[in-house]
């Protein structure tokens, strides 16, 4: 998720409704559907590291229907972005 968020430019709460219908891994898009404004309504070019990243992430996650999110929790549900925060980005 790091890599996404820092890579495409993605907030959290994009990248925590980001379904995998929205990501075209051989066409190197993503496209998110899901922002917090109409403006932020976007195609974004995936780098050739995050290409790679996201691909060898799908090929282990048990949740690769169109339909799944790209990152959810084990349960395969919508992550709070504080849980987030507190995981990823919490420099205590």
């Amino acid at each position: 998720m790091l890599a996404t968020l820092t890579l495409a430019g993605l907030r959290i709460s994009e990248a925590l409704d980001l379904r995998w219908r929205d990501v075209n891994l051989s066409a190197r898009r993503l496209r998110v559907a899901a922002s917090k404004t109409d403006a932020g309504v976007r195609e974004v070019d995936l780098t050739p590291a995050l290409q790679d990243l996201l691909t060898e992430y799908r090929g282990r996650s048990p949740f690769v229907k169109p339909g799944d999110l790209v990152f959810p929790t084990n349960a395969g549900k919508r992550d709070n972005p504080s849980n987030v925060r507190n995981r990823y980005l919490d420099s205590r």
